[in-house]
């Protein structure tokens, strides 16, 4: 399916290319397109748009079935191709603890999440051309780049344990495709939620008042789940782990042969 036919797809069943408020069950993705005979680009149009359609303000996540479905579907192709792979184990399970529907996994889920954000941490470093693999800086840090980074005393041999710099880092004129990604998420994030909440109100005091969305960075949200969990400050993650398996989804689709060499 091309590009183009996918999004006349989803114009069809949601009245737009961004998923509203409130779509009929009849809309469910599954149930309208075989997602045997999607691309690559097909399931990370789709990834991107259910990630985008259900970010929160306040670090949330606001899912229903077909985030569960194309999750569902990439696990199994993350599985086909790397049924041998012990590296992969730890993310096949991820997926098992959100696919359990079981009330006492609940819990795993928390853990599920807080390992998925150090696994984003671990690509981020090893795949960064100024980062070792622990974080150690071996290259100079640029000018233009120190002044948005937490600390702008980062020298060669300093170790960087904040995320949200090591992502920064790593996006630093990275024109790889996650790079890319993680780049324009917020930009293209605000306009999907500006469409999606186009014609949703509340009724306060008998008066309509229309819904508003305050957007969370990427950076932010990473920085804090990440912080307030390693750090003891907050231990309670559950609904993260949509937004971190989805974020893992689309990198691993994005990079198919991420897991070859182990």
């Amino acid at each position: 399916m091309t590009n183009k036919q996918l999004e006349n797809k989803l114009i069809e069943l949601w009245g737009d290319k961004v998923k509203p408020f409130n779509v009929p069950p009849t809309s469910r993705l599954i149930d309208n397109i075989d997602f045997a005979n999607l691309n690559t680009d097909n399931l990370i149009t789709i990834l991107d748009i259910l990630l985008k359609s259900s970010s929160s303000d306040k670090s949330g996540f606001s899912v229903d079935k077909d985030n569960y479905d194309i999750l569902n579907f990439v696990r199994a192709k993350l599985v086909e191709t790397y049924y041998q792979s012990r590296r992969v184990n730890p993310i096949r399970r991820c997926y098992d603890i959100l696919f359990s529907f079981s009330p006492e996994n609940e819990g795993l889920f928390a853990l599920a999440s807080m390992y998925l954000i150090a696994e984003l941490e671990h690509i981020l470093k090893k795949e960064s051309k100024y980062l070792t693999i622990d974080g150690t800086i071996v290259r100079t840090i640029p000018k233009t780049l120190g002044k948005k980074l937490f600390s702008n005393n980062y020298k060669i041999g300093t170790r960087i344990n904040q995320i949200g710099d090591i992502i920064k880092i790593y996006c630093y004129r990275n024109n790889s495709k996650f790079a890319s990604y993680l780049k324009s998420y917020d930009t293209k994030t605000k306009a999907f939620i500006k469409v999606r909440l186009k014609d949703v109100y509340s009724i306060i005091n008998g008066k309509k008042i229309k819904a508003k969305y305050i957007h969370t960075p990427i950076i932010s949200r990473i920085n804090t789940s990440r912080n307030q969990t390693m750090h003891g400050e907050n231990s309670y993650l559950i609904g993260e782990i949509f937004f971190y398996l989805t974020l893992h989804s689309i990198y691993y689709l994005l990079n198919e042969n991420m897991y070859k060499q182990y």
